[in-house]
């Protein structure tokens, strides 16, 4: 019994299938397996003889590279066609032509990975970009053309097919035929492409990547932060790779600016995202602060003495002041006694009646320090009998 492949769109143009059936994983379901002498036959179809308008896609994945996977009607010499499908020459064909010979599109495309092929014909148009058009993945691609596109579809009854036809093989799979007597807009071309045969849609992956923060200097580090929505599997690219899970963070630390890619993939499709890091080099701070001004000493009382002078200045920003002391008219023995922000100081616990020598110098973020003030002297008061 020669097994029947209903159409699912209720309008009766089923196929007869000859050959070894099988089936595989499709893009949505259960698809096709295509081999040597493997053939749906659905006859001559004459809803799509000599129209003007026409559209035809499919889901199609080769077995490897240099397979063909073909779909539609053509004689062996490539006229009378309406076909598209992947060649043994890696490229991917759209053809409509009569009976002169074969005409039609081409453009690269040698993956063995699913793709949504889609050739919309419009005769009524002017010049072949306009009369022939195609997407993959929903996405128009340019073609390279052959001959001239005709103003309507051939009017010949060779047979229309999904496998082997005009002596050929195909070799992969196919998933989701369908045919239009009218030219599909842009926009009904992605729909088809998300929408599964029988009405299911497939729900297209959702990506979101973010950088934080994405100004960083060297040596700090930025947090990666992705989530995505109907996708299984995520790719990293560019400053990442390898295999990712559809959600996480990861901290990064790089020295030069770097773009991060990711793609995640699911049953409706793919997305993609990319951030960049940007990274601005610090250059070290090896200048010192200007020093101080000479420290004016004031006495206050018998155990005290107050400090004030002219502030440092610097390229990044004086931090602070370091007040040293010694005891006696003529002392050079002298001790850290203050760290003050401000360019002021009050010394207490002192010894009556004695004279102290003070020098200060300034100190900036990077810890460099300023050269020593000059030295100034300060005698605190007498206690009173």
């Amino acid at each position: 019994m020669v097994p029947l492949l209903n159409d699912l769109t209720g309008n009766g143009r089923n196929g007869t299938f000859s050959g070894t059936l099988e089936w595989g994983t499709g893009r949505n379901g259960s698809s096709l397996i295509l081999g040597s002498g493997d053939n749906v036959n659905i006859d001559n179809q004459i809803p799509i003889q000599g129209v003007s308008q026409l559209t035809l896609s499919a889901w199609m994945k080769r077995s490897g590279q240099y397979t063909a996977v073909l779909l539609g009607k053509e004689e062996g010499s490539g006229a009378n066609s309406v076909a598209l499908g992947y060649w043994t020459d890696g490229l991917l064909y759209f053809g409509l032509s009569g009976s002169g010979g074969w005409t039609g599109g081409s453009v690269a495309q040698n993956d063995n990975d699913w793709h949504h092929i889609t050739m919309v014909f419009d005769g009524t148009e002017t010049g072949n970009t306009s009369r022939l058009k195609a997407y993959v993945d929903g996405v128009p691609v340019t073609l390279s053309f052959t001959g001239t596109i005709p103003v309507q579809t051939t009017t010949a009854t060779n047979p229309f097919g999904i496998g082997s036809h005009a002596g050929y093989d195909s070799s992969g799979q196919i998933d989701d035929v369908r045919v239009y007597t009218r030219a599909l807009s842009p926009s009904e071309v992605v729909s088809d492409m998300n929408t599964a045969l029988g009405g299911t849609t497939t729900p297209t992956p959702t990506l979101s990547l973010t950088a934080t923060p994405a100004s960083i200097t060297t040596g700090q580090s930025s947090t990666l932060a992705w989530s995505s929505t109907n996708a299984t599997s995520c790719t990293a690219t560019g400053g990442w790779t390898g295999s990712r899970t559809t959600s996480g963070t990861l901290s990064v630390s790089p020295t030069t600016n770097t773009t991060y890619g990711l793609a995640c993939t699911g049953a409706g499709g793919t997305a993609t995202q990319s951030v960049t890091v940007s990274v601005s080099t610090v250059t070290p701070d090896t200048t010192a602060p200007t020093a101080p001004g000479t420290p004016t000493v004031t006495a206050l009382s018998a155990s005290s003495l107050g400090l004030s002078w002219s502030a440092s200045s610097d390229a990044v920003g004086v931090t602070g002041y370091r007040v040293e002391r010694c005891q006696g008219a003529t002392c050079t023995n002298y001790t850290q006694v203050a760290t003050p922000i401000t360019a002021s100081y009050t010394d207490t616990g002192l010894t009556a009646a004695t004279t102290y020598r003070y020098r200060v110098r300034a100190t900036d973020q990077a810890g460099n320090l300023s050269a020593y003030s000059s030295v100034s002297s300060g005698v605190t008061n007498s206690v009173l009998a």
